[in-house]
C-alpha cells in the first residue's frame, strides 16, 4: 500500500509506504512514478499539485483517487493491474466524488508580465493526457467529478494570440469473463475545448451506451 496524504500523523495502515503530498509543487517533484502490489491511495483532503508540465503514474491492483490532481499541460496516468499469482483476479479505479483530474494547458499573457516586470510564464499551454485504465477490473468516477485537458493559449507582447490545441482523455477497461463484464461508470464531466483544435477521448468497454436517460431502456444496464 502506497499512500498520499497530507495528515500528520497519517491515518492509514501501520504498514503503508506514506508519501507526503508537500512533495510536489513548484521548484520540487514534478515526475513521479508509484507503483504497488496492493493499492495507491491519495487520501482525502490531498490535493496534489504537479509543476507545470509534471506527469503522475499510480500502478497498482487498486487505485483509489480522492482528492484532485493537478499538473497543467502534464499527464496523469492510473493503471489498475493484477495477476492471477495475487489470488485477485480483478483490479479497480475509485475516483471520488468531486475529485477534478486537470492538466488543462495555461493561458499566458506576455502583455500583462511585460507591464508587471515579472519574468515571462513558461509556455505550458497545450492541454494534456490523462488516461485511466483497469485490466482486468472496473472504474467508477464520482458524481461531479471532472477530468479537463483543454488547450490554453498565448498572448505575446505585440499583441498576436497564439492558441494550444486540447489534450486527451482515454479511459478503458478489460474483462477476462465474457459473463461478467467489466464496469465502467464515467459519471465525470470531460473537457477538451480549446480556440483551435479540441481534445480527443478514447473509451474502450464492453459495451458503450451513450444516452439522455437510462441505458436500461435502450438495452443495457
Amino acid at each position: 500500500l502506497i499512500a498520499l496524504t497530507s495528515r500528520h500523523p497519517p491515518t492509514v495502515d501501520p504498514g503503508a509506504t506514506v508519501v507526503p503530498i508537500s512533495l510536489f509543487g513548484a521548484g520540487r517533484v514534478a515526475i513521479a512514478g508509484l507503483q504497488a502490489n496492493e493499492s495507491v491511495v491519495v487520501s482525502e483532503g490531498s490535493p496534489i499539485s504537479l509543476p507545470s508540465g509534471g506527469r503522475i503514474l499510480m500502478t497498482a491492483r487498486d487505485v483509489d483517487v480522492g482528492s484532485a490532481i493537478t499538473a497543467p499541460s502534464g499527464a496523469i496516468t492510473i493503471a489498475a493491474r493484477t495477476s492471477f499469482a495475487q489470488g485477485v483476479p480483478t483490479s479497480s479505479v475509485r475516483v471520488r466524488e468531486g475529485v477534478a483530474l486537470d492538466v488543462a494547458g495555461l493561458w499566458i499573457n506576455d502583455v500583462l508580465d511585460a507591464r508587471d516586470r515579472r519574468a515571462l510564464s513558461p509556455l505550458y499551454t497545450i492541454g494534456g493526457a490523462v488516461r485511466v485504465t483497469s485490466q482486468p477490473g472496473s472504474i467508477v468516477f464520482g458524481r461531479q467529478s471532472s477530468i479537463d485537458v483543454s488547450g490554453g493559449a498565448h498572448l505575446r507582447a505585440d499583441g498576436s494570440l497564439r492558441a494550444a490545441e486540447a489534450g486527451g482523455v482515454t479511459v478503458g477497461v478489460t474483462s477476462l469473463d465474457q459473463d461478467a463484464p467489466a464496469t465502467l461508470d464515467l459519471r465525470a464531466s470531460l473537457s477538451g475545448v480549446a480556440i483551435s483544435d479540441g481534445g480527443s477521448l478514447s473509451i474502450t468497454a464492453s459495451a458503450v451506451c451513450i444516452s439522455a436517460g437510462a441505458c436500461s431502456t435502450v438495452g443495457l444496464d
